[in-house]
């Protein structure tokens, strides 16, 4: 037989784990068996275990807990039963120890006399094991570890994470996407999976910091994870202390007066838009800014919405049904839903689904992610239209949105765009604003 070397050298047992059937998985694993109840804890080496009460951390040692209650610490949870467990290993490395003898013969090979132990095998064996997690809990820490990719030493939130060669590089903050992170961590904070709820407030008091330790021109599109402006290409942008002002009304209200200073210095002064494309007077910008100082106390206008994606992710930004109002963008929300149906991927999408689509930002973009050859999907924008239906009472189609996104992305890691045809993910992967919208949009629908 194949000898596997550098994985377990003995499986630990206690009173607890054993039954009638687990003296069978036992002699099928093969290694010797230690009672951990009368052994010294200090054993060197490698081993896996089967515990049904607590025992201190043994070095090493990849235990799961079958007993009753939660799992300690240090264990693995699951809600197989220590027989389960054992053969679930036990076959994991006899089917490791025929793919060598496969792949020998297929050379023309003897098998090896010993395989080094991939550690895939035990990780992939918990991961087998572990007990089914809710999808939107699933979710929700997927997203939560993409936004943590996200954050830097300093407090400050990036719009990407860190580029690979070739990649965008998205490693700069931008208020306007980090407001859209501060709120899905105010909301992770409240009404996340138990276990986040202190780490994503963490991050959230970092952000914060950082935000207070700003110098220079609010309005400035871009800065390090520093603080320092980029400058240049897209300045100024008065959606960014807009958004800002909302979050920090929100989460920490004497850091937001600062900000709500500087909107009503700028008064209406024309900036880029969000997508970086115009300048003017966005309505994107003015409708936050409205938002912002109405919070304030003081009234304004916005004007008219244009049919862009923006303008509904305007209204929806740390949305309060006491305070804000989504008439005013219904109309977009319904020219950009008729705009979508040009695409193939969302005539495929409606073959078999009664609701949802993939949402551009405004009826003429050509921008595809990389270049400037037709347009497509954004899932941040297909997420906005989602949070607007939820709100106004429109389940199923804001449930068929949030489909369509979930259905054309990696939860690990949103992109930025995603192709008008195949629906496959283009440009910036990784996307904190993207993956934000997605937390607000799960907690939304929940």
């Amino acid at each position: 037989m194949i000898r596997i070397v550098g994985g377990p050298e003995r499986v630990l047992v206690d009173a607890e784990a054993l039954s009638g059937d687990t003296a069978q998985a036992l002699a099928r694993l093969g290694l010797p068996v230690v009672r951990i109840d009368d052994h010294d804890l200090t054993l060197g080496g490698i081993s896996v275990a089967v515990f049904g009460r607590e025992h201190p951390a043994v070095p090493h040692c990849t235990a799961w807990y079958v007993g009753p209650g939660d799992a300690p610490g240090w264990m693995l949870a699951t809600v197989a039963t220590a027989a389960q467990v054992l053969n679930r290993i036990a076959s994991a490395f006899e089917q490791e120890r025929a793919g060598a003898a496969f792949r020998a013969a297929g050379a023309g090979l003897e098998a090896p006399a010993l395989l080094p132990c991939d550690p895939e095998v035990l990780r992939g064996v918990a991961r087998s094991l572990a007990p089914a997690v809710p999808a939107v809990e699933a979710l929700l820490r997927q997203s939560f570890d993409a936004l943590e990719r996200c954050c830097a030493a300093s407090g400050a939130i990036t719009a990407a994470p860190r580029a690979a060669p070739g990649e965008p590089d998205y490693w700069f903050t931008w208020q306007r996407d980090a407001a859209a992170v501060g709120f899905a961590l105010r909301d992770l904070a409240v009404r996340g999976p138990a276990d986040l709820r202190e780490r994503a407030r963490r991050r959230l008091d970092g952000y914060v910091a950082f935000l207070t330790g700003l110098t220079g021109d609010l309005s400035a599109s871009r800065r390090t994870v520093d603080g320092d402006i980029v400058g240049g290409y897209g300045d100024p942008q008065h959606d960014g202390p807009a958004a800002t002002a909302l979050l920090l009304q929100a989460v920490a209200p004497d850091a937001s007066e600062r900000f709500v200073r500087h909107l009503i210095e700028i008064g209406e002064a024309p900036g880029y838009d969000l997508w970086e494309n115009a300048y003017g007077r966005s309505f994107h910008a003015r409708n936050l800014r409205r938002r912002a100082l109405l919070r304030a106390g003081i009234a304004c206008a916005a004007g008219s919405p244009p049919a862009d994606a923006g303008a509904v992710g305007s209204a929806v930004l740390g949305f309060d049904p006491l305070l804000d109002d989504l008439h005013a963008v219904s109309a977009v929300v319904l020219a950009l839903e008729l705009d979508a149906e040009r695409w193939p991927v969302n005539a495929t999408w409606r073959l078999h689904h009664a609701h949802g689509a993939g949402i551009g930002r405004f009826p003429d973009d050509a921008n595809d992610g990389y270049g400037s050859t037709g347009g497509g999907p954004w899932p941040v924008c297909s997420l906005w239209l989602a949070q607007h239906h939820l709100h106004s009472g429109h389940r199923a189609e804001g449930e068929g949105h949030l489909a369509f996104v979930l259905a054309h992305t990696d939860p690990t890691a949103i992109s930025e765009q995603l192709d008008p045809v195949t629906g496959q993910p283009r440009g910036a992967r990784g996307l904190a604003w993207a993956h934000a919208e997605l937390v607000t949009t799960l907690l939304a629908a929940t």
